[in-house]
């Protein structure tokens, strides 16, 4: 696998040149299979024994990385060079809905939490909020005069299908809200209520 010349030796597989026969010998390791470097911790392997001792930093409470900014200190170097982003100015992660920017996908995913609880689309009407425009489609139908949904038992009509549904219990036998005090059973929650207002 090697090649003497000029009193270097020289990797037959990429050409790197070599002074040493022991480092030819540590750099073949790269190109083949072998892991000869073991960590004892959590048996993963390593071609590199600098590759292992760099690997040993994340089971220690050592961190030799430093941050020049804030000071605080990682294990990894690459642990540094993520968190060193949120010191820039470069925001690549923008939320779609405000357009604001985050250096961490993290912090993007959190703020969008938030605009799920926000209501954007509201009604001209009456002003209420929905967070879906869909929802605020179905609540414009009670501002119209159209009613789509029809009973199939009276033909009254409604303008929102969960109106047709509470109306159907009027021509059910099911009563389902019941007074607590007197125990009688009513089909309609606002019956309920009017009696309620009696007793």
């Amino acid at each position: 696998l090697c090649i003497i010349m000029r009193n270097t030796l020289k990797c037959s597989v990429c050409n790197k040149s070599f002074s040493w026969k022991s480092t030819l010998n540590t750099h073949l390791l790269v190109h083949s299979n072998e892991k000869h470097f073991k960590c004892s911790v959590c048996n993963k392997s390593f071609s590199w024994k600098s590759n292992l001792k760099k690997h040993l930093l994340v089971h220690s409470n050592e961190k030799h990385f430093k941050c020049s900014v804030c000071n605080k200190s990682f294990s990894r170097k690459s642990n540094l060079n993520k968190h060193l982003l949120v010191h820039s100015n470069e925001k690549h992660f923008k939320c779609s809905i405000c357009n604001k920017s985050f250096s961490w996908k993290d912090n993007l995913i959190a703020h969008l939490v938030m605009h799920n609880n926000e209501k954007h689309f509201k009604c001209s009407v009456c002003n209420k909020s929905f967070s879906r425009k869909g929802n605020l489609n179905a609540h414009l139908l009670v501002h119209s005069n159209e009613k789509h949904f029809k009973c199939s038992i009276c033909n009254r009509s409604f303008s929102l299908k969960s109106n047709l549904n509470k109306h159907l219990l009027v021509h059910s036998n099911e009563k389902h809200f019941k007074c607590s005090v007197c125990n009688k059973s009513f089909s309609r929650k606002l019956t309920l209520n009017s009696h309620l207002l009696f007793i």
